[in-house]
């Protein structure tokens, strides 16, 4: 019985461990989706930066008008590059974003299960120590030991 004890003791403490262990990656799960959250805002801040330098030039586009042509065609390309640039790398960042909230899901779902899981063992274990305390009772000379959760 002791050792079924000792059985149940050691699996609550690898739940416990597996517990922690998800706890961490879900915390570093979380900073790596703080860490794209911060590339995306930084991504967002250089497409207005862009379309800043844009207007900025179409500007100037109007005072050298022999130049316009030029420009125009050399800003539209670049404009182009930045969205295109800007867009893949916010398809990729949802991407990131998504798959690292599926992560988290599961992990809390597998957290979830696991701490019903540590429940039921802890009632098991409180129900194998009433059974060994009445156990103990019956024997001649037998104590009965109060045991604590």
């Amino acid at each position: 019985m002791l050792q079924d004890l000792d059985k149940l003791a050691a699996r609550i403490g690898q739940l416990v461990q597996t517990v922690r262990q998800l706890q961490s990656e879900r915390t570093d799960l979380h900073a790596r989706l703080v860490r794209a959250d911060t590339e995306r805002q930084a991504l967002e801040r250089r497409c207005a930066e862009l379309d800043e330098q844009f207007m900025t030039l179409s500007a100037k586009a109007g005072e050298h008008a022999s130049e316009m042509s030029d420009l125009r065609t050399q800003l539209e390309a670049g404009q182009q590059d930045a969205r295109g640039q800007a867009e893949q790398l916010r398809v990729q960042l949802e991407t990131e974003r998504v798959a690292a909230e599926a992560r988290e899901q599961a992990l809390l779902h597998q957290i979830k299960g696991q701490e019903q899981d540590a429940s039921q063992l802890r009632f098991a274990a409180h129900q194998a120590r009433e059974r060994v305390d009445a156990l103990l009772a019956r024997l001649p000379g037998g104590q009965v030991q109060q045991g604590g959760a």
